[in-house]
């Protein structure tokens, strides 16, 4: 048999390594989604926006900086109109400010009785252990929006409670707007659209007290979908 050239050698050498540096970042790139899905809450990531609903209740556990980076990057690879990217983020762990932008909201509102809505104390934005806000420029909250959803979604996968609220976004745009601007970082040009909670929800809490606290009966598809068919 005819003895192969250094050449060839050193070609064969190089297939076989190229083919086992292919199977490590293949099976690394299945290790790498398996364990995102299993983070979840064990729903694939097709259900997992049908599926979802608003956590009311958190647990105070830290959300660790990885998590927290992989949800902030969430958001800014969020779709906008023109790729212009109208938002910032401020991820915000102290407890102190939070309290104090909720104490604020406290004076500044009616009583829940007076307003007739339910009196089971609900998630606001001091009971997680993350509240992310997100300001973005004037005309642009629709963006925000998407970039708000996108970091929820990465919450949700990553098995995490999440909620919405908009509520904050009265004292943080209200008569102390530059002070909390610059406690918060939020650019000079942008105001606070939304600020999502994040942590681990707490299951021992009861969910069902009231039909206000509980989870909501979504609307039926027949209702609230036309289908524009070529029939």
């Amino acid at each position: 048999m005819k003895e192969r050239s250094n050449y060839e050698k050193v070609i064969m050498k190089k297939g076989v390594c190229g083919s086992i540096l292919m199977v490590l970042i293949l099976s690394s790139l299945s290790s790498a989604c398996s364990k995102h899905a299993d983070n979840g809450s064990g729903k694939n990531a097709a259900s997992l926006l049908i599926d979802a609903r608003t956590t009311q209740y958190f647990t105070q556990e830290r959300v660790p900086e990885e998590d927290m980076e992989h949800i902030l990057q969430a958001g800014i690879n969020a779709p906008s109109a023109m790729n212009q990217q109208p938002w910032h983020f401020t991820a915000v762990t102290n407890r102190e400010i939070l309290q104090q932008i909720s104490d604020e909201m406290s004076a500044n509102r009616p009583a829940q009785a007076d307003r007739g809505e339910s009196t089971v104390k609900k998630a606001g934005i001091a009971d997680a252990p993350l509240a992310i806000i997100i300001s973005c420029q004037e005309g642009s909250e629709f963006d925000a929006g998407l970039a708000c959803q996108n970091m929820l979604a990465e919450a949700k996968l990553l098995g995490y409670g999440g909620k919405i609220l908009s509520s904050p976004t009265i004292v943080l745009n209200g008569d102390k707007k530059a002070e909390y601007r610059s406690l918060l970082g939020i650019p000079e040009d942008q105001s606070a659209a939304a600020v999502l909670l994040v942590g681990s929800e707490d299951r021992s809490a009861d969910e069902t007290m009231d039909g206000v606290t509980g989870p909501s009966v979504r609307s039926n598809a027949a209702d609230m979908v036309t289908y524009v068919t070529s029939e």
